[in-house]
């Protein structure tokens, strides 16, 4: 892997985790605040928002990164695409505002809405600088930019939840972060592209970006499901609930996963086009990825409840079963993801979005099921087996596409999983033998004793498996 790229890494991380830590702290600050259907008022938002974005580049953000011989021309091609239809998409969320409303029986949501549009109309452009920035692996750029939008966005909505807005904290803090963030990749942006058109360029882009889209679109609905499924036999309120428990479980994919994503897409894209060999390094992500995110799924799972306690109140105690299960769909979707976005760098995106249409069939009958007879907890569940099937199925893609066994792939994350298992015992023991102690101290013993076990474990099945990883990470920070 090119030095650009391996340096990338790090500050990919960094960024991500750093934002989502300040993310993280801002959702704790707000949910002492707030309540919860306040937090289920904002998810149906995001929700809608989420829906038309999935259509806001039509699949052209990704097909730039992978594309060759990217000209001047091809670049203003793919902004005056997504900028002419981000403003399309946020007339739509204008109009279906109310039928919307009306559909979930919750009137504040019009007026929401409409304030969430502003949003969807500026996030075409957002979207080219950071594709842009990601192709040229300008993530120290796109750290600062994102570092922009994050600290916008707790200033506003906390400073209005304290003045006792509500939702509207959320949603206007929403909205200013994004205008801050556009202004921010402005800046940062070495080269001035104007929108332009090109017939031949634009047909390549959407013709690379078909599966990209397809992909995007199967990802909503799986994201989007449980939602529904909750919303329509639970409420608005135990959404609230379920999202928190959720938010948490996705950290390993957001804030670690996803940002060393970010840069082996565009990376191996190159390799593979200048005919490099690219299997080791693979391999070596695919290691790391599992070794970092594995002990925060088993704590996460094992130190629900002192960890729900400690950070949000009795009125979040329902919280704690969805987490405890989705500390489990933590350590899966890493793995996930990064099988998957392999897959995209090879340019087999078609295939993997059949893949993801196929696990969507059972998925989401099973999803209303759960909701039904099973509340938030049996929801999650039905979201850790669905993750554990497509993770299994784009793992047997890779060995058939990507000519990299099984037996490889099993060995890179053998030892965190049974480092995870181990963490978990040991983290939950001590929550239970802790459970009359004050929660902040079952949450700091619980963790002590599941990072302990980890380590323990891991290092025993691989020995020198963490000191090995950390020389690895040093030597690639000094190149």
């Amino acid at each position: 892997m090119e030095i650009k790229a391996r340096r990338s890494i790090p500050v990919s991380v960094f960024s991500y985790a750093t934002n989502q830590g300040l993310r993280l702290a801002a959702t704790v600050v707000l949910a002492r605040i707030l309540v919860p259907s306040d937090f289920g008022l904002f998810a149906l938002t995001s929700l809608a928002i989420s829906l038309l974005s999935i259509l806001n580049d039509f699949g052209v953000g990704p097909a730039l990164v992978v594309a060759r011989d990217v000209d001047r021309r091809t670049r203003s091609t793919a902004l005056t695409l997504m900028i002419v239809t981000s403003l399309l998409l946020a007339g739509v969320l204008v109009a279906v505002a109310p039928f919307a409303a009306d559909l979930v029986d919750e009137d504040r949501l019009d007026e929401l809405l409409l304030v969430v549009a502003g949003s969807l109309a500026l996030s075409g452009p957002i979207w080219f600088h950071e594709t842009t920035l990601q192709r040229d692996l300008e993530f120290v750029k796109r750290f600062g930019t994102k570092l922009v939008q994050t600290l916008t966005y707790i200033v506003v909505a906390v400073t209005l939840a304290v003045l006792d807005a509500g939702v509207w904290s959320l949603v206007i803090g929403h909205v200013v972060s994004y205008a801050t963030y556009l202004a921010a990749l402005i800046v940062v942006s070495g080269e001035r592209v104007a929108p332009g058109w090109d017939r031949d360029a634009a047909r390549r882009l959407a013709g690379s970006g078909r599966g990209f889209l397809a992909q995007d679109a199967l990802e909503y609905a799986q994201a989007q499901s449980d939602a529904v499924a909750i919303v329509s036999y639970l409420g608005t309120a135990p959404l609230g609930l379920y999202a928190m428990a959720f938010r948490f479980g996705e950290l390993t994919y957001v804030g670690i996963a996803q940002p060393i994503a970010q840069v082996t897409f565009p990376a191996f894209a190159r390799m593979r086009e200048r005919s490099e060999a690219w299997r080791d390094s693979f391999r070596a992500v695919l290691r790391l990825v599992a070794l970092v995110t594995f002990p925060i799924g088993a704590l996460l799972s094992g130190a629900a409840e002192p960890l729900v306690d400690t950070l949000f109140g009795e009125k979040w105690t329902t919280t704690i079963g969805p987490l405890a299960v989705f500390g489990v769909w933590a350590m899966l979707k890493p793995l996930e993801g990064t099988f998957g976005w392999l897959l995209n760098s090879l340019e087999h995106q078609g295939r993997l979005a059949v893949l993801r249409a196929l696990a969507l069939v059972p998925f989401v009958p099973a999803l209303m099921i759960a909701a039904d007879r099973g509340g938030l907890t049996a929801v999650a569940w039905v979201m850790v087996a669905h993750m554990a099937g497509l993770t299994v199925a784009i793992s047997l893609t890779v060995r058939a596409r990507a000519a990299i066994a099984l037996r490889d792939q099993l060995r890179a994350v053998m030892p965190p999983a049974a480092g995870a298992l181990a963490a978990w015992a040991a983290a939950r023991g001590t929550a239970v033998a802790l459970e009359g102690a004050a929660p902040l101290i079952a949450l700091m013993a619980s963790g002590a004793a599941g990072l302990a076990a980890y380590a323990a474990t891991a290092s025993a099945v691989a020995p020198h498996l963490l000191s090995r990883t950390l020389d690895q990470a040093r030597a690639t920070l000094r190149r």
